[in-house]
């Protein structure tokens, strides 16, 4: 967030935790829910996301409504099947 990283899953206290959501679920951020598709286990992307569709116009608290966001993800599995 404006070039700083505002959180790190494999830094974390009491280490890493991985994410676990369902595609299509609305579990998740919708750009990250939709670029995450097609992946592989294994894969890394990079996804940006634009102004106002990570939170919505207002935020969360931590961050603005008009705040663009990059998320590097991992996919470590699909369905519990691991790269």
């Amino acid at each position: 967030v404006g070039g700083k990283l505002f959180d790190d899953s494999e830094k974390r206290p009491g280490g890493s935790t991985p994410v676990t959501a369902k595609i299509g679920a609305k579990e998740m951020i919708a750009a990250l829910d939709y670029e995450i598709r097609g992946m592989k286990p294994g894969g890394i992307r990079v996804i940006e996301a634009e102004p106002g569709v990570i939170f919505g116009p207002f935020g969360n608290g931590s961050l603005r409504g008009d705040t663009p966001c990059k998320f590097t993800v991992k996919l470590l599995s699909i369905n519990g099947n691991k790269s």
